[in-house]
Formats: structure tokens, sequence, C-alpha cells
């Protein structure tokens, strides 16, 4: 069946003379290059690529057959080959996870279904290098940190399917950790990126002894971007999608003590409105403040103790509605958590204590014609925990126990909840192995969700929600291949949503904050990759097969993609380097009104090329090859959805000395 796009009135893209451009300027730098490439320095072999060690899960470093639940881990040099710009970009290649362009140009995320407005913010509990950043307006940091650029980090890892058990009431759906960059040894880099979208990256990143044990750690970071907007149909103009992104990372590491600082300060103009197919909203600024200890204290006896303090300040001033409505809010966060480790032949228990408070000190709303207000001014609540979890093996180390357990008392509504966690890892031989994954995530509610605000009435009778999930995975891997087949299912109870009542109705507002009674998720995700020593070459396929839907009224989530595939080829040699990367998605619908339309099918092709010298790396990353006009869904109500047009390319530079 021909695509409904066949005969769109699109204009020609404006990219293509640059990308032609951008690959003249790619053989004129190779012709003046005289050096050859004995090591790599800003790669990852492809051997590294199939033996994935993550953090995540446990604030310890385990192999991912050891992992009690579902972890991905991308890796910079991974995300360099498709050309991921902002933080989140590395995440478009997982399995079981959708990306969302959201308010003023953010981004958020929905893991194994449930994609709507509200929902693809929250529940899932972001962390910059294991400090936890969600504030109490909306449950999230998405939207702010989701402008953070890539260069600032060395992998991202998401947790799929809740681990409040670990991680407390904002890992309900899952977890996302943002590993900074660090070097073990004194280095000087820099890289510079120009791209068609009109964009311009810099980037200085340095670690040095200072002295006496101390390492220094710098990480400076500029992005801007304009006329890197789409041309939409449906609002018969093309947007400029401009940004801009500031950022500086700092580390002093003396033995196990570390103390950082992530200062970051965004704005955004002409991205997609809320509502309007022709409208526009923009941040202007969202930023971040982030400072923090933590350490690793070997007590002796088999015993660690592991402190950390931090104070996160972070601030979104949203413009939207065509610069009819403000919404403004910050959101400030203090605490601590003290764990404490003993671990014994295989055995490993760990207990602790965490405590933060949370405030939000400023927030503003004003619509056309009416007075501002400060809906979430003076909101504040303390979450008070106690979590003790312990990990066994038997049988000669072949079955692994796992059992988690955290209580969380939240003093604005005076709720204790529990979040359990049990699992078991059967290794059947050196190559197969077995998990079995059971846990219970809770989330409580937002204060934007308990008061409010701009197209949404306030839930004042809210309570939490929980999600119970069962998971069984099965890892088969060798020297040359991986394998990693997940079933899941899942329940979500009382789930918090925007849904229109008699009483919004009533407000003259468009929906209301509610518990919508039952939800359910449940699918299937594939992960394989596969080495070709001779050729140099690796080949992956990240799949996933999801269902989301309400119980009760048996509608379906239908922004989130029921199919999705990604599938890679990569080869890697002595002076050059190749990728080709493509991402496809089925099955979605183009927003949650009842008029939405079925969308055609997504299909994207990047391609990456590099070249290496003993010093430098030239890249050119090109994505929609094709040039094919893509429509994602809208989670926030525009008519026929999000439009992605254009061939992108970007020439990057990096160099180490």
């Amino acid at each position: 069946m021909p695509s409904p796009l066949a005969n769109s009135p699109l204009p020609p893209s404006r990219s293509r003379r640059a990308v032609y451009q951008a690959c003249a300027s790619l053989a004129a730098a190779l012709l003046h290059s005289s050096l050859q490439a004995e090591e790599d320095l800003f790669d990852l072999t492809l051997e590294e690529l199939l033996n994935v060690q993550v953090i995540v899960a446990s604030d310890r470093l385990e192999d991912e057959r050891s992992v009690f639940g579902s972890v991905d881990r991308i890796q910079e040099p991974e995300w360099q080959r498709f050309g991921a710009t902002l933080a989140f970009d590395a995440l478009n290649y997982v399995s079981g996870v959708d990306t969302h362009l959201s308010i003023g140009g953010s981004t958020t995320l929905s893991i194994r279904g449930y994609s709507d407005s509200t929902g693809s913010a929250r529940g899932k509990a972001l962390l910059f290098d294991g400090i936890p950043l969600n504030g109490f307006t909306f449950a999230t940091d998405l939207y702010g940190k989701s402008l953070l650029s890539s260069q600032m980090l060395e992998s991202i890892e998401i947790v799929k399917g809740p681990i409040s058990s670990f991680y407390g009431p904002g890992a309900f759906h899952g977890a996302i950790l943002l590993r900074p960059w660090k070097s073990e040894s004194d280095t000087r880099q820099f890289h510079a990126s120009i791209g068609t979208r009109e964009d311009y990256e810099a980037t200085f990143r340095a670690s040095y002894d200072l002295g006496g044990g101390i390492r220094s750690t710098t990480n400076l970071n500029y992005f801007s971007q304009s006329a890197a907007g789409p041309y939409a149909p449906t609002a018969g103009r093309a947007y400029d999608y401009e940004l801009e992104s500031k950022s500086l990372n700092q580390t002093f590491q003396y033995e196990n003590h570390r103390i950082g600082i992530l200062l970051n300060k965004s704005t955004t103009d002409d991205f997609y409105d809320l509502f309007d197919a022709d409208g526009y909203s923009r941040a202007n600024p969202a930023s971040a403040r982030l400072f923090y200890y933590r350490s690793d204290l070997d007590l002796g006896n088999d015993l660690t103790l592991k402190p950390s303090v931090w104070h996160n300040d972070s601030r979104f001033d949203l413009e939207s509605r065509n610069g009819q409505v403000f919404l403004e809010w910050e959101d400030k966060a203090t605490g601590g958590k003290l764990h404490l480790e003993h671990e014994q032949d295989q055995r490993l228990l760990k207990a602790g204590i965490e405590f933060i408070h949370m405030s939000i000190p400023h927030s503003q709303l004003q619509s056309a014609g009416s007075p501002a207000t400060s809906p979430y001014d003076g909101f504040s609540r303390d979450i008070s925990t106690l979590f003790a979890s312990y990990t066994d093996s038997f049988l000669d180390e072949r079955l692994a126990l796992d059992l988690g357990l955290r209580y969380d008392h939240f003093s604005n509504t005076d709720a204790n909840e529990l979040s359990p966690k049990f699992g078991v890892i059967y290794h059947l031989d050196q190559q197969n192995s077995l998990k079995l994954i059971a846990a219970s995530g809770y989330r409580a509610p937002a204060a934007g969700e308990i008061a409010g605000g701009n197209a949404f009435l306030g839930g004042t009778a809210l309570e939490g929600e929980r999600l119970n999930s069962y998971e069984l995975i099965h890892i088969f891997t060798n020297e040359n291949f991986t394998l990693n087949n997940t079933f899941f299912t899942n329940k979500w109870k009382d789930a918090i949503i925007t849904q229109e009542t008699d009483a919004s109705r009533n407000a003259g507002l468009a929906a209301q904050f509610v518990n919508a009674g039952r939800n359910e998720s449940y699918g299937y995700e594939l992960e394989a990759t596969y080495l070709q020593d001779n050729l140099n070459t690796l080949v992956f396929l990240n799949a996933s097969h999801v269902r989301s839907r309400n119980s009760d009224s048996d509608a379906l989530y239908e922004l989130f993609p029921e199919t999705k595939l990604a599938l890679g080829l990569r080869y890697e040699g002595d002076t050059w380097d190749a990728s080709l990367t493509t991402l496809h998605k089925f099955d979605r619908k183009s927003s949650p009104l009842p008029e939405a339309r079925d969308l055609p099918d997504y299909h994207s092709i990047n391609l990456g090329i590099r070249y290496k010298a003993d010093a430098f790396s030239i890249d050119l990353n090109i994505d929609n090859l094709f040039d094919r006009t893509n429509i994602e869904p809208s989670i926030w109500s525009i008519p026929g959805g999000i439009y992605q047009t254009g061939t992108e390319a970007r020439l990057s530079f990096r160099s180490q000395y």
C-alpha cells in the first residue's frame, strides 16, 4: 500500500547540498593527512562490545549474565557511529524503549509501552554518576537533562522494568544512569563538529594528576543548532528547532573519594507546540546545578561503606501556545545515603538508609488574559528510606538468588510503601543462563499532578501508583555471539494519567490527573550480536514486540510502536571504520486524539564513516540517508503527529594529546 505521504507537497530537502559539501570536506581533510593508525584512541574493540558490564542495577560493576534484570548499556564509541548528539539520542536503538519529542524541544521516553503526554516523562529514575536527579514538581528531570550533550558522557545504562527496591519511587518503570566521562591516566581531548542542521559543537576534556594522589577531570561542552526542524504539512511551514547548550562537569578524585559538579544551561526555540500543529514552544532557560560527594570506604572484615551526599537545583521555563502560556518551575533536592555491604565468598548482603528533602521554591503559570499564579510554590516533601538486599550462590555457583526490599515514608502524605524484588539466575552451562525476575515499583503523586496547571486540572485525591513486573530471560553467549531473549509482563495499578472528566470539562480544561484503574503491558525483546573475526565485522539486531492497554476499557496505548527493529553492521579496519544502522517502527497512531490516524511505518538509515590516525579521528555521519519523510506520534496531541524530514550530515574531528 503506498504511503499517504507519497504525494505530499514537501519542498526539496534543505540539506542535500550540505551533505555533498560535508563529504567533500571529509575527502579534502584525508588528502592532507599522512598519519597512519597504530592504535585507535577513540574506539572500543569489537570484542569489548560482546562483553558488556553494567553498574546501574546494583551500584557494582557486573557481567550482564549476572545482573538481576534487563539492562542495556550504550557506550560513547557506539553512539558516535550513528551520530547521537544529545544524551538520550543514544537510546533510539534500544529494544523496548521509545523516545518522544516533548515540551520545549525536550525528550522523554517510554519503557515497554504506556506512551502518553505526562507518563512518558515520569516513573524513570534519572541518575548522574549514581546521584538521583528527579524533582518533585513533575517527578522527573528528563525535561532539562535531555538537552545535555552526549559529549558529556562515557556511557548510558538503562534498566527496563521497576527497580524501586534499589532506587526508590522514581524507578517505577526503570532507571537511566548517565555515566560522566573520565580517564584514569593523564590526557587532553578536543572534539569539534559541524553539521547541516546549522549545528556546531566544541568539547574540551582533560584528566590530569594534581599531585598528592588527587586526580582532576574536566569536561567542557558547547553545542548550538538552528534550521534543524522539519517541514510539516500540517503546519504549512518548517520549524527551526533552535537549541543552545552549555555544560561543565568537574570532578576531583582522591583514592575512593569523589567530589563532582555538573552545570548546564540550555535554551530552545521554535519547536512543536503542545497541542497546536502550527504553534511553537520553547525553553528559556532550562538550567541545572548539581554538587555531590560519594565514596567507597573499605572497613575491613569484608565490609564496605558507601556514603554519598548531594544538592541538585534545576529550573525549566516553558513558553507555549504561541507565547500565550508561560510555565516556570524550580526543583531543589538535598539528600544523602549510607549503604553498607558485606561480601564473603559468593554471598553479598547490603543494607542502607537514605533521606532526601525535595522542595519547589519557585513556580509561575500565566495564560494570556489571566493573572499569574504560583501553583506549586511551597510544595515540599521528605522521603525517608530503609533498604536491604541479599544475594547468594548455590550448586557450585550455578544458581544465584537475589532478594531485595525497600521501605519509603513520604512526609507530605504520611504514606508508607514497600518495594520488593525477587530474582533467580541459573547457569545451565558456560554459555546459557536463565533469569526469572519479579519486582514491584511504586510512585507517589508529584506536585504538578496534585495541584494541576496549564491545560490539566489537579487531582487532590490522587493515590500512588504501583507496577508489578515479571520477566523470563535467556542469555546465550560465546566468544563470537550473544543472544538475549526476554519475555515480560507487568500490571500497572492506579496509573496516574490525564483523562477528560466532568470536572475538567466544567473548568474548561483539556483533562484531569486521575488514577485510571488497571493497565497492563506484555511483550518480547530480542538482542543479538555477532562478531566475524576474519572480516573485522560486527552485526547486531535489537527487536521488540510490545502491547500495552488499559485493562478496564481495553483501550490500547497506541503511541508506542507495537514492533520495533534496529539492525546494524559495523566494520573496523586499520585506518577506516564504517557502520550502517537502520531503525524501523510499526503500528503507531499519530496522537491520543479521537481523530488520530494510523501512521506510516518508520524507516531510517544512518551511515557512519571514520578515518583514524595516531592522535586524531575524523567522522562523517549521515542520518536518514535516503531522505525519507517519517512521522512520529505526538504525545501532546498535535494533529497529524511529529514530522521528520531531510537528510542530515555531521562532520566531526577528535584529537587526543
